[in-house]
């Protein structure tokens, strides 16, 4: 391997590796970390920018050396938009699974409530039905709640999506079939907060 080679080589692996590092840091420590992140990314480059030309200077592998960086910057770039796309597509398909089953529990078929409530495959029961509770009862932005005859009636001067009536048969649908777990409990506690 010549030293061109390993020039571009070792130059390709620092960003990626360093933002690797970087949401690691993230993820482990504190919040007030996050303040300091573009002082640590500027000084990073900073001292990446001045490695490169001085490595590549002194082993004569300056243009190497310099594609390699641009190469991990066009990677990290790629894998990042690679990332988004997928968490979007996700959260796409969760908008849409939950818009169908807020539409069956509108409708009010208690049958098919409990059928669509077991066949979540984005949302746990429960997350369902704080979602449910919190977008219902407190008038909620609406965005993932279907167009109903409940659409224009308001509780305390705001618009809501599901019935009182509907919510709390989704309440009992979820009781009776996931009875004594800590999720539900709690799900019916943010529910009950939301209605008040």
């Amino acid at each position: 391997m010549t030293t061109r080679t390993k020039s571009f080589l070792i130059w390709l692996t620092v960003v990626p590796v360093l933002t690797g590092l970087c949401l690691i840091g993230l993820s482990l420590l504190p919040l007030w970390f996050a303040y300091l992140l573009p002082y640590a990314i500027g000084a990073a480059v900073l001292v990446i920018l001045v490695a490169v030309l001085a490595a590549g200077g002194a082993t004569r592998t300056l243009g190497a050396s310099v594609a390699g960086l641009a190469g991990g910057v066009v990677l990290v770039v790629v894998a990042f938009s690679i990332t988004d796309a997928a968490r979007q597509a996700d959260l796409k398909a969760s908008y849409k699974e939950f818009g169908e089953f807020s539409q069956i529990v509108a409708r009010g078929d208690r049958k098919a409530t409990a059928s669509a409530l077991s066949d979540l495959r984005r949302f746990t029961p429960a997350e369902a039905l704080c979602v449910l509770g919190s977008d219902s009862g407190s008038g909620g932005s609406g965005y993932l709640m279907p167009e109903g005859p409940d659409m224009q009636r308001t509780r305390m001067g705001q618009r809501y999506f599901i019935s009182t009536p509907r919510l709390f048969e989704v309440a009992e649908i979820l009781v009776s079939t996931q009875p004594a777990q800590r999720e539900t409990q709690v799900a019916l506690s943010r529910m009950l907060r939301s209605l008040y």
